[in-house]
């Protein structure tokens, strides 16, 4: 003991204590960092005979300034904010996109029955039949024209889609690597490890959501609707398999020995939850209201034409061609069955699809 080793020990203790420091002051614009603080303690003194005397200053800990509780408000947050962000910027495309004058319904809409009225008004009149055939034709134009644009869109989601899933499998393969380091370090782990962790959770639960549930040794696993994402130093995989009814769709599953698992609607949050509610939930019934009503429209003026007569006197027909409903079979099917479909009520028409099923020869429809 000497008032050498008391002075040599207050240098290196505000020496790591200044470094700190400095590592704050140069990480103040790094994404995801924690200010980090220096804890000191007195080191024990020693007995001199008539009483201790002190020895110096010594490092006690290198804490990370964060708190957890705000963590994980930080990431449930995140998911949500994720989810509905997606969902409400692509409901508003769509929303804009048909209530908009230029790319709506009703300005031709209004064009064909104020052209119709024309007819009536003057039945003879050579113009005012051209005129509505245009207005018909302008109409059924728009019909297709919004299905196109709709069809686009979900193409886009898609796209979208399978872009978050890679960049949702990379972040956990990252996590998984982390939570090893971390673990193996025992309670001597680098803040900034920590630090690196926290922020590709944080960013893995804007795509998915994500729930953290804390492990003695270090490492955090993480889930999102039940599912694992990450367990400790293994990471899950998403994919997107094929759906079994549209070959031109794929379905968010997870990765399995067996298998890809298809996971239910609503199975995960953040962006890709919100883009596939706004498939399933906003685009999918947007798309079928708009067939359904142009099948109905089609329908009913088709059905008044023929009750009338043309320019000549001879019996009306149709006014407009309307396509038979889509029928898809399931890619796993083993019969030979083919089946096709028509409207004959249009009154029963609600929307959505509609399953056949043969099972221990009886055929059922859901």
């Amino acid at each position: 003991m000497s008032v050498l080793s008391t002075g040599s020990s207050a240098l290196l203790a505000f020496q790591r204590a200044l470094g700190t420091v400095s590592h704050n002051v140069a990480n103040v614009n790094t994404e995801g960092y924690s200010r980090q603080r220096v804890d000191l303690q007195a080191r024990p003194g020693q007995n001199v005979g008539t009483g201790y005397v002190g020895s110096g200053v010594a490092v006690q800990q290198l804490q990370r300034l964060a708190d957890g509780l705000t963590f994980a408000r930080q990431v449930d947050s995140s998911g949500e904010l994720g989810r509905l962000t997606q969902l409400g910027s692509y409901a508003d495309r769509l929303d804009g996109l048909l209530s908009n004058t230029s790319t709506g319904l009703g300005k031709p809409y209004s064009a064909f029955f104020s052209a119709a009225q024309g007819v009536i008004s003057q039945p003879g009149s050579a113009i005012a039949r051209q005129s509505m055939l245009d207005s018909a034709d302008q109409l059924a134009a728009r019909f297709r024209s919004i299905d196109s644009q709709l069809t686009a869109m979900g193409s886009e989601t898609d796209q979208r889609l399978a872009a978050s899933v890679d960049t949702a499998n990379q972040l956990a393969g990252e996590i998984a690597k982390l939570n090893l380091q971390i673990s193996a370090s025992g309670s001597n782990a680098s803040p900034d490890l920590v630090d690196q962790r926290n922020l590709r959770i944080d960013k893995l639960a804007a795509l998915t959501g994500a729930d953290v549930v804390p492990q003695d040794d270090g490492s955090l696993n993480v889930f999102s609707g039940g599912q694992a994402l990450v367990i400790g130093g293994r990471a899950g995989k998403l994919t997107l398999a094929q759906d079994p009814y549209r070959l031109d769709r794929k379905v968010l599953s997870l990765d399995t020995p067996a298998g890809p698992v298809r996971l239910p609607s609503g199975a995960l949050s953040g962006e890709v939850g919100g883009l596939v509610e706004f498939r399933e939930r906003v685009l999918d019934p947007a798309r079928a209201d708009l067939g359904r009503m142009a099948t109905a429209f089609a329908t009913t003026v088709n059905a008044q034409n023929r009750a009338g007569v043309d320019y000549t006197g001879a019996a009306g027909g149709d006014l407009l061609s309307i396509p038979a409903p889509r029928v898809d079979a399931n890619t796993t099917n083993t019969g030979t069955a083919t089946l096709t479909a028509a409207i004959s009520d249009v009154g029963a028409l609600k929307g959505p699809d509609i399953e056949m099923r043969f099972s221990a020869g009886t055929w059922t429809a859901t």
